[in-house]
């Protein structure tokens, strides 16, 4: 059974929750944005995340930050137990702190010592906001430091030369990983396996997989799946038939396209649409309406 924390507000659109999912009912999102950054401490749990040029699959524990107004997904796998805190973060909660907040994408794994760190601050600003209502100027500035304190862990974690830091800079022998990634989201509702590929990149069907393994984390296969049903789900919001969404993301089939659908997100197409138009908060990582 999901276990959602209240909101809980220190300005207008900052809110910090927790989420521990035992058989990861919290499965997946649909494209969104928010107007405010997000950042996901990951404890448990494995998470494919998509942007409009960033696919990647990350295995907790680990840390995520979106920026406003980056149009993103995530889907969790649906085998696994998912654990997560989540927060806003914006400019004009730390004033002149700001160098402070990270000014673009990044995930990163973290070790166990780092998970620690972390969770230490976190728990701390989680359970002030939980415990207490918001007292005043004092409260407030209570709260501001504790979350200059986590912000400043998490520069320490994510410094320039951490060589963990995603979106990473892949080494000259390898940058023809980066070509394949946009040629595969160019083209996925084409007819795409390994030899066409390995052909168009005039490269060897094994060295293709080592190399896109060892950049992406994830094989070539789970790649295209996983733009495959990100565009989906961008579909499943029209009046389209599940076999012309099907014909659209590049499969032969509507089942074939269910069952990959299913295994990817833990749930049918129509199943996702459903809740998409009864509007479900199917999604877990929204940014909610402050009370006015």
């Amino acid at each position: 059974m999901s276990k959602v924390a209240p909101y809980q507000f220190l300005y207008n659109d900052f809110f910090i929750d927790y989420v521990v999912d035992q058989v990861a009912n919290v499965r997946s999102t649909k494209p969104h944005t928010h107007n405010t950054g997000e950042l996901l401490i990951v404890e448990r749990g494995e998470s494919t995340i998509a942007t409009d040029d960033i696919i990647i699959r990350m295995n907790a524990p680990y840390l995520l930050y979106i920026p406003p107004r980056l149009i993103h997904e995530q889907t969790n796998n649906p085998m696994l137990e998912y654990a997560r805190y989540c927060l806003s973060i914006d400019a004009s909660y730390i004033d002149s702190e700001y160098e402070l907040i990270p000014k673009t994408f990044f995930a990163r794994g973290l070790d166990e010592n780092e998970l620690i760190r972390l969770c230490e601050v976190v728990r701390m600003l989680y359970r002030d906001f939980s415990n207490r209502p918001c007292e005043g100027e004092t409260s407030l500035r209570r709260r501001k430091y504790l979350l200059l304190l986590l912000l400043n862990e998490i520069s320490a974690i994510t410094s320039v030369d951490s060589p963990e830091l995603y979106p990473h800079k892949l080494n000259r022998q390898k940058r023809y990983i980066d070509d394949l990634c946009d040629y595969i989201r160019a083209h996925y509702a084409e007819k795409l396996n390994l030899n066409k590929l390995a052909d168009h990149f005039f490269i060897s069907r094994a060295k293709l997989t080592h190399d896109f393994r060892e950049a992406v984390d994830m094989s070539v296969g789970d790649y295209i799946t996983a733009i495959r049903i990100s565009r989906s789900k961008i579909l499943l919001q029209e009046d389209l038939s599940l076999a012309e969404v099907a014909q659209r993301c590049g499969y032969s089939s509507s089942g074939y396209f269910i069952k990959c659908f299913e295994r990817f997100c833990g749930i049918t197409p129509a199943k996702y649409r459903e809740q998409i138009r009864s509007q479900d908060e199917f999604e877990f990582m929204i940014t909610p309406t402050p009370n006015t």
